[in-house]
């Protein structure tokens, strides 16, 4: 009877060992399963996250296209007028040509040159000016038609003062006009060789 009670007691032991070993197996699975769900959520919320991130980036796709257009565009325009001004400013002072184009637009608009004067030049890192003093005479219209025609030239110059008198007798305005004429230092020049090198 002892060794009755004693098998008995001993399947109750290894029962009890089997359930508590499938209890910890299965907390074990569980808390495996859990984390193994929970990191899933994370990289599953994580990844929505990026595709959001991703979507906004493509529907500003087309936005970020257009404005990139834009300013290839307006980068080209920058390039032509850069080179317009360039081919405008000679690279020496071209003074009798620039005297010779003035007498033309001042007769064309029945202006009078009374005096030529040059100032000076000032040289400066990327350009030099030539400054040049006019005295002249004409109708107020002939006087604001030949300041329109100094803008029209072939080379770029800048009127820099410009003073009127009263009329005289004859309906005719004295004026002094003072104009910067633009041309290339050789520093200009050596930078403009190495940009194109």
């Amino acid at each position: 009877m002892k060794s009755a009670t004693a098998n008995s007691k001993l399947r109750y032991i290894e029962w009890s060992l089997h359930i508590v070993f499938c209890s910890m197996l299965l907390v074990g699975v569980y808390v495996a399963q859990t984390y193994w769900l929970t990191s899933l959520r994370q990289e599953r919320i994580s990844v929505g996250r990026e595709i959001q991130t991703l979507q906004s980036k493509l529907a500003k796709a087309d936005e970020v296209a257009a404005q990139h257009e834009e300013l290839v565009e307006l980068k080209k325009a920058i390039e032509r007028r850069a080179a317009d001004i360039t081919d405008r400013i000679p690279a020496h002072p071209n003074e009798g040509e620039f005297l010779k184009q003035t007498t033309s637009a001042a007769k064309a608009c029945g202006i009078t040159i009374k005096e030529y004067l040059r100032r000076g030049i000032d040289a400066h890192e990327d350009h030099s000016r030539l400054v040049v003093h006019l005295s002249l005479e004409g109708t107020f219209e002939s006087i604001c038609k030949f300041v329109e025609q100094l803008e029209q030239l072939p080379r770029i110059s800048k009127v820099s003062k410009l003073r009127m008198v009263s009329r005289t007798k004859d309906g005719l305005y004295p004026m002094d006009l003072t104009l910067i004429l633009f041309f290339r230092s050789e520093l200009a020049d050596a930078r403009i060789a190495r940009a194109t090198q």
